[in-house]
């Protein structure tokens, strides 16, 4: 037995395998369509039976289509002796499939049947293959990755025409949880894809014919077909009725789409809250784009809806080929709605892409060449025309550790414009450490944080400047379009464009500063933080406000104004209070000045001036209105005025108190006007009053200033909406206490009306017996002295006595 056992497997070692290993070889290749070529070493295991072979290469014309490290063939263990290889089963390792890598694959052979097991991405896959029927034809096949939940099925006919094998039937699949077969993508729990279709394939031919998918909504149809050559030749057609990115996006929050504006199609009932986009990770370069060299495809692409962030893009239509390893996008367009269409073309290199952007909408159009090459993306020969009011430039975004973005060129009527941003994402949010927007000469520096973690988005922002003229400052750079006329005289009409806004005229010199155009503070709505802003100075009409400082709070539509100071007329001015927007506005003010120099406000009243002296004071103030004239109309609120000492110019009212107390003695009583009205000053001690404000009207019932001769005091009343005034300014004598000269104000605020009643002050002259000295008194042209010499001496205030 031992001899004969010695003999068998001498017979067994010494045989020459090449030959059935070649017939079993060319049987596959029969039926595979392929050609199969073995580049390493062939070995015979005994125990179990076993024919291995290494660096097999599945191909056709050239092109690889599967590698196997090492193949492995089971046979019967007769095949040992009859030299005919009776395979049982089959191990593939290190399996190469396109660009798909596979550890081991095993299978077992049972006439027309196959099954086996291998493992993708750590979950366990099995597979079954059958040949059925009497004639041979029917085949099926089922993949499943039972824990998973994926299944593919195909049941179908396997036919041999003159070209060799061909598949056709229906195939089914079902992925299961997505989740699960690609973790890294961050998809949504629950995700899955069903999808079917008619497969023909044979010949080197893949056709995938009604080719239907579902998944979380949408629902996508077409057909895909495959001719395998050189070069590979491929052709694909799908139309989607609706794609929700949002639902593909774990939702964290909304605040991303409430600083985006207003969605330009309808609101679709029960929509989801939209994401926000995680920013790309730092500090990663650019994967390769995988591009076949030698492929020929055309993609035609039809979605009607896709949803992102709380927008509809509708009818998006794309039509793009892929040549030379080149992606040529020949036509993209997007609706969105409302008349608005969006398209580009371009050609994708690689990485490299190339291209034009357009734009068009009932209120817009415009282009820009489009260059991105990771992590570069450029718009050049930006041209927008917004109603007219244009826009030209280019814009620069590059990622490295952060987005760095640059803009420059022309908007509307502001013709130098730039801006730079570095924006570095961080968790739930944004940090800008460096800001820069420049028009013309007006120059803003400063950082931001953004924070979206919470349903309305926090932005914390500081903000410098330099010094900011705001006479010199840029104004609206919209255009207010021509509207065209209609053509009349039998010629055909053309109808007018929409109706325009009139300019707004600045107002004219001394008229209400106080307009009707509706307020819009929705931007308070918004976003929530906290905002700091600094100047060098700022000056206007009111003069020149050194270092000012403001600092607000914005939250829930509100912005607090916790702080504001500057230095003003060689004082300071403090400020607080709030704004809020909403239907109608709210404003509350409350105002410290402390120290302010009247000699630099130089405040004139009829024909008064202040030559020096310092003025303090407070204000609270609130009020609503739809506009700003509303605002004045409904303002309440109090407030105080102290100052002194300090000094009146164009009246000497210690000259005029003591030539009164002495006229008996002089004989001519015109010297008291050239006395009083000579150009003198008069020093006072003190200044104070009370501001009173109710319904829009500003009253200082008892503003008084104590003098050197006596003192003056005002009633006065300004009407902040109607900008007009009913006043009274009383003069009254140290040496005539009881009897005042009134200067009445009444009218336009610019240019009021003046009346001068003096008659109080001639009827005390004439008791106390001064009469017959300022009877005796004639002027120049005969006019009675007393007349003209009242009327001299109250010239100074431009009114009538």
């Amino acid at each position: 037995m031992a001899g004969l056992a010695a003999i068998g497997l001498a017979f067994v070692l010494t045989r020459d395998w090449q030959a059935p290993l070649q017939t079993v070889l060319a049987r596959a290749e029969r039926a595979l369509g392929l050609s199969i070529t073995i580049g390493g070493k062939t070995r015979l295991a005994l125990l179990p039976p076993a024919l291995t072979a290494e660096q097999v290469r599945l191909h056709k014309d050239g092109n690889d289509i599967a590698t196997i490290g090492r193949l492995s063939l089971r046979l019967a263990p007769a095949s040992l002796f009859t030299g005919a290889l009776d395979v049982r089963g089959l191990m593939a390792e290190h399996l190469r499939l396109g660009n798909l890598d596979l550890d081991r694959i095993e299978a077992h052979l049972d006439g027309r049947k196959l099954d086996g097991f291998t493992k993708i991405g750590g979950h366990n896959l099995t597979f079954s293959a059958a040949l059925d029927g009497k004639d041979g034809h029917a085949a099926s096949l089922r993949l499943s990755a039972p824990a998973l939940g994926a299944a593919l099925h195909f049941d179908g006919n396997l036919e041999r025409d003159a070209e060799g094998p061909v598949l056709s039937g229906r195939l089914s699949l079902n992925s299961g949880e997505l989740a699960a077969w690609a973790p890294h993508l961050d998809l949504p729990a629950g995700a899955t894809l069903k999808a079917e279709a008619d497969v023909e394939a044979g010949a080197g031919q893949l056709a995938l014919v009604n080719l239907t998918m579902t998944s979380l909504g949408s629902r996508a149809a077409g057909s895909l077909q495959i001719l395998a050559g050189s070069p590979v030749l491929a052709e694909a057609d799908l139309e989607v009725d609706s794609l929700d990115l949002d639902a593909w996006r774990p939702i964290k929050s909304n605040a991303l789409t409430n600083l985006l504006p207003a969605a330009l199609t309808p609101p679709e009932a029960a929509a989801k809250p939209p994401a926000p986009p995680l920013p790309p990770p730092a500090n990663v370069a650019a994967a390769p784009i995988p591009v076949l060299p030698d492929l020929l495809a055309n993609v035609t692409l039809t979605l009607h809806s896709l949803r992102w962030h709380g927008q509809t893009l509708r009818e998006m239509h794309i039509r793009a080929g892929l040549d030379q390893g080149q992606v040529v996008l020949r036509h993209a367009q997007a609706d969105l709605g409302g008349d608005w269409r969006i398209n580009a073309d371009g050609v994708l290199a690689g990485q490299d892409f190339k291209g034009r952007l357009r734009v068009n909408g009932p209120s817009l159009s415009g282009r820009a060449d489009v260059a991105a090459l990771w992590p570069r993306l450029d718009l050049t020969d930006i041209n927008l025309n917004h109603d007219g009011t244009f826009v030209r430039g280019k814009l620069s975004a590059q990622w490295a550790d952060a987005v760095a973005a640059q803009w420059n060129g022309q908007i509307g009527s502001w013709n130098d414009t730039a801006a730079t941003l570095r924006l570095i994402p961080v968790k739930a949010g944004f940090d800008a450490p460096d800001l820069s927007v420049r028009i013309g000469t007006l120059a803003v520096h400063g950082q931001m944080h953004g924070d979206f973690s919470d349903p309305r988005p926090r932005i914390d922002a500081v903000l410098r400047s330099g010094d900011i003229d705001l006479k010199a400052l840029p104004t609206s750079p919209l255009a207010t379009p021509p509207v065209r006329a209609p053509k009349l005289l039998g010629r055909q009409k053309i109808p007018a464009g929409p109706a325009q806004p009139k300019p707004v005229a600045a107002p004219a010199k001394g008229a209400a500063p106080f307009s009707t155009a509706p307020l819009d503070w929705s931007a308070l709505e918004r976003v929530d933080g906290t905002w700091k802003v600094q100047a060098q100075s700022l000056s206007g009409d009111f003069g020149r406000l050194e270092q000012p400082v403001l600092t607000a709070q914005l939250n829930n539509g509100t912005a607090r104004i916790e702080s504001f100071s500057a230095g003003y007329l060689g004082g300071t001015v403090n400020a607080s209070g709030a704004a809020s927007g909403g239907p109608v506005p709210t404003l509350r003010l409350d105002t410290k000045l402390s120290g302010l120099d009247m000699a630099r406000l130089k405040p004139a009243l009829a024909g008064l001036s202040v030559e020096s002296g310092k003025i303090s004071g407070t204000l609270r103030l609130h009020s609503f209105g739809k506009s700003s004239r509303d605002m004045a109309a409904n303002a309440q609120g109090e407030g105080q005025i102290e100052g002194g000492p300090g000094s009146i110019g164009g009246i000497d009212l210690a000259a005029i108190d003591s030539q009164l107390a002495r006229l008996e003695n002089i004989g001519n009583v015109l010297s008291l006007a050239q006395a009083g009205l000579g150009g003198g000053t008069t020093a006072y001690s003190r200044l104070s009053g009370r501001l009173i404000v109710k319904d829009g009207v500003v009253r200082s019932p008892d503003l008084l200033l104590a003098a050197t001769g006596g003192s003056l005091g005002a009633d006065g009343s300004i009407d902040l909406a109607q900008w007009s005034t009913e006043s009274t300014v009383s003069l009254t004598l140290a040496s005539l206490p009881a009897t005042p000269i009134v200067l009445r104000l009444s009218g336009p605020l610019g240019n009021p009306r003046k009346v001068v009643d003096v008659n109080a002050l001639q009827r005390a002259l004439v008791q106390s017996g001064l009469g017959r000295a300022l009877g005796k008194a004639t002027g120049g042209d005969g006019q009675k002295g007393s007349g003209k010499i009242l009327n001299n001496l109250f010239r100074a205030f431009g009114g009538k006595n």
